[in-house]
């Protein structure tokens, strides 16, 4: 399991299962997390769990994208997970990719669970 708790304190948790692909929406995400964080503050860790199946430079772009808006404050690649029922209980919200107006609906989530 990995070690998240020393990066989660109190904060709520979104997970967001499923392996690393464009079609999964993880760069979506990334960026609605940029807005979220604009609006409610590092009030809330984001956790992308998948394994990237040789895509590194995909894998790599997720990467670059978080650093560029500063979220490693409030997100996590966590990679490939072995026991998923102990990541989901961990969690807040599971996130699976859900479209559009993402931004708007985590921050009705996170806001939920303040």
């Amino acid at each position: 399991m990995w070690r998240l708790h020393a990066v989660i304190g109190t904060r709520p948790l979104l997970l967001m299962p499923g392996r690393l692909s464009a079609k999964k929406g993880q760069l979506d995400v990334i960026d609605a997390m940029a807005k979220v964080r604009d609006a409610l503050g590092e009030t809330f860790v984001c956790v992308i769990v998948g394994d990237d199946q040789g895509n590194v430079k995909y894998r790599q772009s997720l990467e670059a994208r978080i650093e560029k808006l500063n979220l490693w404050p409030v997100m996590r690649l966590a990679g490939h997970c072995n026991d998923m029922p102990a990541a989901l209980k961990l969690e807040q919200a599971v996130m699976p990719f859900i479209g559009r107006f993402i931004a708007f609906r985590l921050m009705v989530v996170l806001e939920k669970k303040a």
